[in-house]
């Protein structure tokens, strides 16, 4: 049966209740710690268009409180930030944000850069620099691309609340011109050595966060490659996996202390597709104990045509759409998952598994 048919055909079989009553009882700890994913990241075409109109920040005026809430703040920043380098014309697409949006990446308290994509390289060398140049002077830490290939594969460090992070990011959609070498900066893909720091790595912190631009742009499944290609990871050291690329949410599986978040779909993206969904954040919850206990889920806005660029929660009858699609997308890769809707309603937790 084709996987299409199977979503809608359990879409359409609405006796099936969405959440069981059991689902309905869980409670968050107090004093969480908490990191906050966010996806494709850039400042152009309709960004661009609406800061213009009304002002640089916003875009992401409505949605700071949220960001505000959080312990640690990373995203995927598909973009080059930078005045200089030149542009790969041979491109569909060329993404080079104008380095005043450095100021909303601070506005948003931005943590970590990730920038392990295809996009970071659209400006060669020289733009692959600037940018980490420009983040780094504005105390926003980089990871996924650098001067050169050991620069881009080394992790970040991060302790927060007394717990040890190393964050990874690496994509696997790239032009062959976009990977750093030994003496050529750029970003990094599944080379041997990742493996061989994360090994290093394992040691030295309490959990692995490894974020992958892979997958299948607009298709609402994952690869049979993706799947296996997380349990791979899982089990060489990488705690959790959180995917971007395809520009849609798609499928969250949550283990005992294992997780993969496949995409986040966009953040803050200047594009109108007519393929393009609400967004998700993703929100990892630590324990005082420093045990992982889930993913939080919060949608945010993403049909760009109805809403506009201005980033905000989308209405109830967009975010019931948005669960009902991730809970039933998430349930067909791991049904064994436990998956709550917050008494507000306005986010799904993914629960780790005892």
């Amino acid at each position: 049966m084709n996987k299409y048919f199977f979503l809608l055909l359990l879409i359409i079989l609405s006796v099936f209740r969405l959440f069981s009553k059991e689902n309905n009882s869980f409670t968050l700890p107090d004093d969480t710690t908490t990191i906050l994913f966010a996806g494709d990241t850039h400042f152009i075409w309709g960004v661009k268009d609406l800061q213009k109109k009304n002002g640089l920040y916003s875009p992401i005026s409505m949605i700071k409180p949220l960001f505000d809430q959080f312990h640690y703040r990373v995203l995927n920043l598909e973009t080059v930030i930078s005045k200089n380098g030149i542009t790969r014309n041979q491109k569909n697409y060329v993404f080079r944000s104008d380095p005043e949006n450095i100021e909303v990446l601070k506005n948003l308290n931005v943590n970590l850069a990730l920038l392990g994509n295809n996009h970071i390289y659209d400006a060669g060398q020289e733009g692959v620099l600037e940018t980490i140049d420009y983040l780094k002077k504005n105390d926003i830490q980089t990871v996924g691309a650098g001067k050169n290939l050991k620069d881009a594969i080394e992790p970040h460090i991060q302790e927060i609340n007394q717990i040890k992070f190393a964050f990874f990011s690496i994509t696997l959609i790239f032009d062959k011109e976009d990977i750093a070498s030994e003496n050529k900066a750029g970003t990094v893909g599944n080379h041997p050595l990742l493996l061989k720091k994360i090994q290093e790595i394992r040691k030295n912190v309490d959990y692995i966060f490894l974020s992958i631009h892979w997958g299948e742009e607009y298709n609402p499944f994952i690869l049979k490659e993706q799947k296996q290609l997380a349990q791979f990871f899982f089990k060489r050291g990488v705690d959790f996996i959180v995917g971007h690329h395809p520009h849609i949410p798609q499928a969250i599986e949550v283990y005992s202390d294992k997780a993969v978040v496949y995409s986040l779909g966009n953040f803050l993206f200047g594009s109108a597709n007519y393929l393009q969904s609400q967004n998700i954040l993703a929100v990892f919850h630590f324990n005082k104990q420093k045990k992982f206990i889930g993913i939080e889920v919060f949608p945010i806005t993403g049909i760009y045509r109805k809403y506009g660029y201005q980033i905000q929660e989308p209405d109830f009858n967009d975010i019931q759409e948005l669960f009902k699609d991730l809970y039933y997308l998430s349930k067909l890769e791991n049904k064994d998952q436990l998956i709550f809707i917050s008494n507000n309603g306005k986010s799904l937790f993914f629960k780790g598994l005892d």
